[in-house]
């Protein structure tokens, strides 16, 4: 009598079957194709005799290698190599993320209607330190380079006062703030801080801002009243005064300007428009004002006036007394080739960051008393994000239609912080989007998948839009009005579990960069 497979099946004891079914369970979708070639067809029929003793139904089981029941116990026997399928993981692990780069540039050859990711090009610190190191050697170079050049011309009574030396004192200035913002990003890169501002999601994923540039323009730099009065044309008295903004081992100077040349009514406008790019959302730029007070050489008639003066009153004795105090030239008290300190000195410091973006006026610390300073500084300070995030694909919305809900599926785009969407991929070029979502008004934290208690369409995510409040707005299935603002929900669905992941994954980018970089009051 033949044995069908269901029975095979059905006489199994049930402590088997409970045991088999709490642990991991595959179906052939999931095995691998390297599996999958492993395995041969089940033979459609099993010559059996009809006449079975216990010994012919042991070799018939053995022979049945092909059952439900056989897989199961032979699974891990017959395929060591099988290992349960994450595909969480293996979407937002790094090696993951690379090869899946790869195959999207890939695609873009043969298909132009895919992106690129974004790409945040990463150094390793030692090489880092490396060329910071040669850094240091090449501004130590300067240092003893314009040292020598300073100990010449304070060895001669000619120069002393002149542009050269105000020239060669900024030089020495610039090296040495250099040298030292280099040796203190070493420092800091053999001990890292902590990285702020990182968005941790539910699911313990860690999502880092992106990096943006800073413009720093139209910086003016008040005087003291009284100061702009009592400066004339005629007056020797002169101040130099140089602004240097200082980012990790960037140091930026601005050009110099004196009291006497420079003025532009009670302030000294510096024209220089400083940018600093792929920069952090926590970075700290430190403002630094630097002043040299020299007496300056009067020239022209003046000059030649007081030195006519001078030689007029000169007699043989005052003359052969002079010559036999003549003064040694002055030298370096360290000797010829000990390095000199900057005659410019700090006056006054200030900080920026991406929280005062919107100040325009900056209070100075460390003004001495009897500067010319007023004591403030002021600057323009603008913040771009750099964020490029760029994503494609078929997401099914839900709208609603007369109180009624109703899902329509819709090519999608997401690319400067809109979601725009079409009917069809071709029209992407061609026509402008049937509508669009706009992720700068999002009040969303984090976007994350619907419980299916809420909607029981799979992968399903959701973002929340706001906008003021109007006194024609009403309650819908996607819109709740309040006292001030209108919020908007919108529920997207992806096709595949992996889809969902990767638009979960950008859009919580996205947002993280507009919050972050923004500081729109909407976000807070």
């Amino acid at each position: 009598m033949a044995i069908d497979d269901e029975q095979i099946i059905e006489n199994n004891p049930p402590e088997e079957e409970e045991e088999e079914e709490e642990g991991e369970q595959y179906t052939y979708s999931d095995l691998d194709e390297s599996t999958t070639e492993q395995v041969t067809p089940p033979p459609t029929k099993i010559p059996r005799s009809s006449s079975s003793s216990s010994e012919s139904s042991e070799n018939v089981d053995q022979s049945l290698m092909y059952s439900v029941e056989r897989y199961r116990k032979n699974k891990n026997q017959e395929t060591p190599d099988v290992k349960k399928i994450v595909r969480r993981e293996e979407v937002r692990s790094p090696e993951r993320r690379a090869m899946m780069a790869v195959q999207q540039q890939q695609q873009e050859q043969h298909n132009p209607m895919y992106d690129t990711p974004r790409a945040t090009p990463q150094v390793c610190p030692k090489q880092k330190i490396k060329a910071l190191m040669e850094e240091v050697s090449a501004q130590q170079s300067i240092i003893h380079q314009t040292t020598q050049a300073l100990n010449l011309i304070h060895s001669s009574s000619e120069y002393k006062g002149s542009m050269e030396e105000v020239e060669a004192e900024r030089l020495l200035l610039l090296a040495a703030q250099r040298r030292h913002a280099c040796l203190n990003e070493i420092q800091r890169l053999k001990n890292p801080p902590a990285k702020q501002g990182v968005l941790r999601t539910s699911e313990g994923e860690e999502i880092i801002p992106c990096s943006g540039s800073v413009t720093i323009q139209d910086i003016r730099l008040p005087l003291k009243t009284e100061y702009v009065l009592n400066q004339g044309s005629n007056s020797r008295n002169c101040h130099y005064y140089i602004v240097l903004l200082r980012q990790r081992e960037n140091v930026i100077a601005t050009h110099m300007l004196s009291t006497i040349d420079g003025l532009s009514g009670d302030c000294l406008p510096f024209t220089n428009m400083i940018a600093m790019n792929n920069i952090d959302s926590d970075f700290v730029v430190e403002v630094g004002i630097f002043e040299m007070y020299i007496k300056r050489k009067m020239d022209g008639h003046g000059e030649t006036k007081s030195r006519s003066n001078f030689l007029n009153a000169l007699t043989p004795k005052k003359l052969k007394s002079m010559k036999n105090t003549k003064m040694p030239p002055v030298s370096s008290p360290g000797g010829p080739g000990a390095i000199r300190t900057s005659a410019f000195t700090l006056v006054g410091t200030s900080r920026l960051s991406l929280a005062s973006s919107k100040v325009s006026r900056f209070t100075l610390s460390k003004v001495p008393f009897n500067s010319p300073l007023e004591g403030s500084i002021h600057l323009k300070l603008t913040c771009r994000t750099k964020s490029n995030v760029t994503h494609r694909g078929w997401l099914t919305m839900f709208d609603d239609i007369s109180g009624y809900g109703a899902w329509h599926r819709r090519w999608c785009v997401l690319n400067n912080g809109f979601i725009s969407y079409w009917t069809f991929p071709d029209q992407e070029k061609i026509k402008p989007p049937i509508g669009s979502i706009d992720l700068h008004t999002s009040s969303t934290e984090e976007v994350a998948p619907i419980s299916r208690i809420l909607c029981a369409r799979p992968n399903t995510f959701e973002v929340v839009t706001c906008r003021p409040a109007s006194k024609y707005d009403k309650e819908t299935l996607v819109t709740k009005p309040s006292d001030s603002v209108t919020n908007t929900m919108h529920r997207m669905s992806a096709d595949t579990k992996e889809e969902r992941i990767e638009w979960i994954d950008n859009l919580n980018t996205v947002l993280l960069d507009l919050r972050t970089w923004n500081k729109d009051p909407r976000f807070n």
